[in-house]
């Protein structure tokens, strides 16, 4: 989510900008027209904010529209002066620093203390002698070795919650197989066919129309089909046991399957979809024909087409 926020914020300095302001010497029909234009996008401008506002996920940010206004009025009224000129560069690179600070912070479980930050930047930045390359090098290798102390400590972190939700899946796997009619694959998985479909298991390479529901062992979603997808059967577009769950079922076939925290997603977890590390997860998953070689032509160009997007 804050990269989206980053996004927002620089798109918005992106804007095409019109000054109010009017030349002297302007006739009353170039005032004319320099009012009408600048109300125009003014109007357009508004509308692309706040479609672009609009990108941020349903309750990770609450717009606060006069902070907004005043933050975005600050910046539309700069002119040509120096002090302008500069005062823009320095927001621009502050938000460069402070989407770079948001990625650092997911990627390592950094929380900087900003104030610190702006006081040692204001300190070097007003310096009587500019910072050497070979003075910079050395700061980044000390942050760095900042970076690696603290992925150590959040792998620990991970590692210890991961065992604890291994255990828990494993306690309701065997629970399941004991009072709901679950069946343990050697695999791992725990799976009950609600329909068993006909024709030949699936095998890897295989396109496959499929629906599914991806749950938290307490029922909440956090993933579904809304409508039936075709699907490359292949272990690098899936998790583990949802390969090895496919690989059992048949055209027609519907299945209920827990897959053990290890052989989905991992000690690593997936934060963006609440999922704890090595936390079990339940699947429903709907298998229906085979794509034919049209379908599977289309969907290898759309795969392509999204590949080159990316």
């Amino acid at each position: 989510m804050k990269n989206y926020f980053v996004l927002i914020l620089a798109g918005l300095l992106l804007l095409p900008l019109a000054s109010c302001n009017n030349r002297k010497g302007s006739n009353d029909k170039a005032q004319a027209l320099n009012d009408s234009v600048s109300a125009l996008v003014g109007r357009e401008g508004a509308g692309e904010c706040e479609m672009m506002i609009k990108q941020i996920p349903a309750g990770k940010f609450k717009l606060d529209k006069q902070a907004y206004l005043e933050g975005f009025a600050k910046i539309l009224m700069c002119d040509t002066l120096d002090h302008d000129q500069s005062y823009m560069l320095g927001v621009s690179q502050a938000i460069q620093m402070y989407g770079q600070l948001m990625e650092w912070e997911d990627q390592y479980g950094l929380r900087f203390n900003k104030q610190l930050l702006l006081n040692e930047f204001r300190k070097t930045f007003n310096g009587k002698k500019p910072m050497t390359q070979a003075e910079l090098q050395r700061l980044s290798d000390q942050i760095q070795l900042c970076f690696k102390q603290a992925t150590l400590q959040v792998a620990k972190k991970k590692a210890k919650i991961g065992q604890k939700y291994l255990i828990e899946g494993q306690n309701y796997i065997a629970q399941q197989v004991k009072t709901a009619g679950f069946i343990k694959a050697p695999s791992g998985i725990a799976y009950k066919v609600l329909k068993p479909g006909s024709g030949s298991t699936f095998i890897n390479g295989d396109y496959v129309h499929i629906s599914f529901k991806g749950m938290h062992t307490n029922g909440t979603v956090f993933d579904q089909t809304q409508t039936p997808e075709i699907v490359q059967v292949s272990d690098l577009d899936f998790i583990e046991g949802f390969v090895d769950a496919l690989k059992m079922m048949r055209p027609g076939a519907k299945m209920r399957v827990i897959v053990p925290g290890n052989l989905a997603y991992g000690v690593e977890g997936d934060d963006e979809a609440g999922i704890k590390p090595n936390e079990a997860l339940v699947f429903d998953i709907e298998a229906g024909k085979k794509a034919t070689p049209t379908e599977v032509k289309q969907y290898q160009a759309q795969q392509e087409q999204d590949d080159n997007y990316q």
